[in-house]
């Protein structure tokens, strides 16, 4: 998501350099603040989440991006569960853990509001996942699947490194292989980025299913109700599509593009969004948005009323505690709203089951837990999806216009989560197979290295189908 911060810090030292007036000062104070949100955050989350070293993190998340960021101070506070970080005293952020519901990037002046208890989730423990790998089913080429693990771990370009953390493999609902990077391990919970935007879209599909939301009707948002408003038209479908012709710079790479700002500089991302405008008609083109998951949040939690007890229990009493996903999360900003788009974490194996889920049409220990309607729903790709390869908030693997598959190796029916630096959970219903890959990779390519990572373990398979 940052591989290009180099080329704006650079910007920013340059105004430094010439003593750039009051709008060069107000330009750096906003970049700076984007700055310190991010690493505030990055950081906050790594060490009070997953349990890891600032050393680790320096090395793995900031290392290389370019050496400004080495002048975005920080201080933790961990009597008070806290990071803050700031640009030579610009742009200060503060992000704040909280048991249950992770770091949240808030001004250093500001008290966050106290959250409800969240139900106790029983971490599974005699799951087939949580027994560990099994080694003696009959059918699986072990060599084989080996040699994909070592593959996946493997560092041809040291300079470009793939620093990949787990990869898991389920098979028929058991755990056949899983390995782990050195510092890393099943009870750490790890950052799925925009893996979050399908945990999104369950609870968006569970309150459709309860009839409170209606797919065809208009996006219940208020700001857009205003006299002559266009986005007033755009249906709560077309959000889910990506084909709501909104607006609004989505650049990971630019400390002032809306998204960067919304999840780094802004306490709101409800109240951010409010101003993302119409730049298209809806419903004419797709356009991949985490600023478009982040107005779904907005919507499930509206809808989920003023008792906010139900809200921040939805993620947990739906997904988590059914599948004893004890390590899994999702975070909010400081306003109280889940970052649908971009924010949750879970262990490798919580991950996996949620892979596992998916794989099972939404059903867990013989119990429909997800509607069977949203499972259909978004298995099936948007009339505008990109060459019909996005169904409802899940990346699919469907032909494209000339017949061939987007991975031609890969199954068709696969349903993949993917998030920034390479995370993958790709679930495969006709196998019954789920891979898991988390990472840190600056360019991992979603449709090549994704293709890469699936196809040798497959081919492991292949005796036994």
């Amino acid at each position: 998501m940052w591989l290009k911060w180099r080329r704006y810090f650079l910007a920013l030292s340059l105004l430094g350099l010439i003593g750039a007036g009051y709008s060069g000062l107000s330009y750096l104070s906003a970049v700076a603040k984007s700055g310190a949100g991010f690493k505030a955050k990055t950081l906050c989350s790594a060490l009070f989440i997953s349990g890891r070293t600032p050393e680790s993190v320096d090395q793995q998340e900031f290392n290389g991006l370019h050496p400004l960021l080495d002048y975005i101070s920080v201080q933790i506070d961990r009597a008070g569960n806290q990071v803050q970080a700031s640009l030579l005293g610009l742009g200060a952020r503060k992000a704040v853990f909280r048991k249950g519901y992770g770091c949240t990037l808030t001004s250093p002046d500001k008290s966050l509001a106290d959250l409800p208890a969240l139900p106790s989730v029983v971490p599974a423990k005699d799951d087939p996942i949580a027994k560990g790998v099994q080694t003696a089913i009959p059918g699986i080429d072990y060599a084989r699947l080996t040699t994909a693990l070592d593959q996946a771990f493997a560092e041809p370009q040291p300079k470009d490194p793939k620093r990949t953390r787990a990869v898991l493999v389920v098979k028929d609902g058991q755990l056949i292989a899983e390995r782990y990077a050195p510092g890393f391990g099943p009870e750490m919970a790890l950052a799925g980025y925009s893996m979050t935007k399908t945990l999104n879209g369950l609870m968006l599909g569970h309150l459709i299913d309860q009839g409170r939301l209606d797919l065809k009707a208009p996006a219940p948002v208020p700001a857009w109700q205003q006299p002559g408003d266009p986005r007033a038209v755009i249906t709560l479908e077309q959000l889910v599509w990506m084909s709501s012709g909104l607006g609004g710079d989505e650049s990971a790479s630019n400390p002032l593009s809306d998204l960067v700002k919304m999840i780094f500089a802004s306490d709101d991302i409800i109240l951010y969004s409010n101003d993302i405008p119409s730049s298209k008609p809806p419903g004419t083109k797709f356009r991949y948005s985490t600023i478009t998951s982040n107005i779904l949040s907005g919507i499930i939690r509206r809808t989920m009323g003023e008792n906010a007890t139900d809200y921040y229990a939805l993620p947990t009493n739906l997904i988590f505690k059914p599948l004893g996903a004890s390590s899994a999360l999702i975070e909010p900003d400081a306003a109280g709203t889940f970052v649908g788009g971009s924010f949750a974490y879970a262990s490798a194996r919580d991950w996996a089951r949620i892979g596992q889920l998916l794989a099972q049409n939404g059903v867990w220990n013989g119990q429909q837990i997800i509607p069977q309607g949203w499972m259909a729903f978004a298995s099936q790709p948007g009339p505008q999806g990109q060459v019909r390869q996005y169904g409802g908030q899940i990346w699919l693997n469907r032909p494209m216009p000339d017949g061939q598959l987007r991975m031609p190796k890969v199954p068709e029916d696969l349903l993949l989560m993917t998030g920034q630096f390479g995370q993958i959970v790709a679930a495969m219903p006709g196998q019954n197979v789920v891979i898991v890959r988390l990472g840190e990779t600056r360019n991992w390519d979603y449709t090549a290295d994704t293709q890469d990572l699936i196809v040798p373990i497959l081919e492991a398979f292949s005796a036994r189908n």
